[in-house]
């Protein structure tokens, strides 16, 4: 049994195709659509709570902002092309082995929790009462409770410059379903002291939110091209031989292997002894025509041959 079991999986490894890890990373150029960022401020309060806030270069996480009169506010962060099936997307069920979210703190704060968002909003529209338009209200205003996950993700501590913030589980729910899960993360503070983040928007790329993700890809080996078929040589076809006219007999060749086999030579005697015979008629074939000479000059080169003896002794 325990041999059958080593068996079973050393096939199983020989079979399974390699995998090796790759690693994508997105940020907002202008001109990469898969690195498209979606990031805004929503505030509450009368007067921010159905305003929008998509196009400005920073973005503000406090429970009192003063910018905003004094109101909270909450930072939004979705990545909306990176997972899929196209060419420089996560594929769809790619194991994620790690992802992080890293932002730039301008303005050191309090902490900050990073929560999954569970429900679709649009960019452009989107204010603390209304995920946007065509999407209806949050569930809960402001992403509350009821439209995110109970933990969050990470926490951002408070300092300055770059911060980075662990969001392997929130890809691998977005890798499972990417248009049913990929609604990014929220940003909510702590406390009064608040933090300012740069946006998308913002002049130095190096600086805007960025999303890195490794994951393991099957790494098949391309098929191998089949060998192009060479034609095969079409055998030459031999002359057929032709039909004497008024005769109906073949033409045969006087270089016809038949005829090199009937050679003949002459003894030491002068006798002239054909190798083939001259009764060619009791064969039931056809004697080619060479064959048949030499079967008709056979009595004369014999009676040549034994006269220019004699003519030797009697001289």
């Amino acid at each position: 049994m325990l041999t059958a079991f080593i068996l079973t999986l050393s096939i199983a490894l020989i079979s399974s195709p390699p995998i090796h890890a790759e690693t994508l990373v997105f940020v907002e150029s202008g001109d990469d659509a898969l690195g498209e960022t979606e990031d805004v401020t929503i505030a509450s309060g009368n007067d921010n709570e159905d305003e929008n806030f998509n196009s400005d270069s920073f973005l503000y996480c406090d429970t009192q902002d003063s910018s905003f009169g004094n109101n909270e506010t909450r930072i939004l962060i979705r990545f909306s092309k990176a997972f899929g099936e196209q060419e420089g997307q996560v594929p769809d069920n790619a194991e994620i082995n790690s992802a992080e979210l890293t932002v730039y703190v301008d303005n050191q704060g309090d902490d900050i929790l990073v929560y999954r968002i569970n429900e679709s909003w649009d960019a452009d529209t989107v204010t603390w009462i209304s995920r946007g338009e065509e999407s209806g209200d949050w569930d809960d205003s402001g992403v509350g409770s009821s439209s995110r996950e109970n933990n969050p993700e990470d926490t951002i501590f408070s300092k300055s410059g770059f911060a980075t913030i662990d969001v392997t589980d929130a890809a691998q729910q977005w890798a499972s379903d990417p248009d049913g899960s990929n609604f990014g993360v929220v940003l909510i503070p702590t406390g009064d002291d608040g933090a300012d983040i740069m946006a998308s928007e913002y002049s130095d790329p190096s600086a805007r939110p960025t999303l890195t993700v490794t994951f393991d890809q099957d790494n098949e080996p391309e098929p191998e091209p089949e060998p192009s078929a060479e034609p095969e040589p079409e055998p030459s076809a031999e002359p057929e031989p032709s039909a004497e006219p008024g005769t109906g007999e073949p033409d045969w060749d006087n270089s016809d292997d038949t005829a090199a086999a009937a050679a003949t030579d002459i003894s030491t005697e002068g006798q002239l002894r054909l190798q083939s015979g001259c009764a060619c008629a009791s064969t039931n074939t056809t004697p080619s025509h060479a064959l048949a000479f030499l079967c008709m000059l056979a009595p004369f080169i014999v009676v040549r041959r034994r006269r220019d003896t004699s003519l030797i002794k009697n001289r």
